[in-house]
């Protein structure tokens, strides 16, 4: 019989964060959750419809503002926020990608709320 490996005390402290900031990102939805149902509506219609460059500012603002919208301690606000609003870090070429991955964090927030609560998600 194998000895447990050791777990990383890094590891353990990064998790531990990581359940803390969706924590608060889940009572932020909780608080706004038109706004976060917005924020998914408009990612989901970037990724599935073509944009042209004169939307790309407006939309990349919207988005921008629905995310600090839903508080800077939620796990959307670092990243997502500096990296798509166009007049921080945003730049066109790389607006659908930076949506992809929003879609994928929202995905996993969802995932991670149906795996702490009994809530299962309707399509």
């Amino acid at each position: 019989m194998d000895p447990l490996p050791m777990v990383p005390s890094g590891f353990i402290s990064l998790n531990k964060k990581r359940c803390e900031y969706l924590t608060i990102t889940d009572k932020a939805v909780r608080k706004h959750p038109k706004i976060f149902s917005e924020l998914r509506i408009m990612v989901e219609q970037i990724l599935s419809n073509s944009i042209d460059v004169s939307q790309y500012y407006r939309l990349a603002t919207q988005l921008a503002e629905q995310i600090q919208a839903m508080g800077k301690e939620t796990i959307f606000y670092h990243y997502f926020f500096e990296n798509i609003h166009p007049d921080i870090r945003g730049r066109a070429r790389y607006f659908r990608s930076m949506c992809r991955d929003l879609k994928n964090q929202v995905d996993e927030f969802n995932r991670w709320r149906c795996r702490t609560r009994n809530i299962r998600l309707l399509r």
